[in-house]
């Protein structure tokens, strides 16, 4: 509202500016918090997700039905780490 007084050069320094405009400004400002919020918990968990595909790939095969084979090179590791661990 300030921004509109300056931009006319004073010459509407009697307009106020009413209850409800402040409480839909605050609104639509809490609002777009909400979805910057958001957008940055989506962003962070695309790339997460992407991390995961790309330690995937050449671990697990898709085969034509959709059913996911764990390759023999993935198998031995995870033994391998088993092992380790006992």
């Amino acid at each position: 509202m300030r921004d509109v007084v300056k931009l006319s050069g004073g010459a509407l320094s009697d307009l106020t500016e009413s209850i409800s405009a402040q409480r839909l400004s605050r609104k639509v400002t809490q609002m777009i918090s909400q979805m910057d919020t958001l957008v940055t918990e989506l962003s962070a968990r695309k790339e997460v997700l992407i991390d995961d595909i790309e330690t995937k790939k050449g671990r697990v095969e898709v085969k034509a039905g959709g059913e996911e084979v764990i390759s023999d090179d993935y198998k031995k590791e995870i033994l391998e780490e088993i092992s380790k661990k006992q």
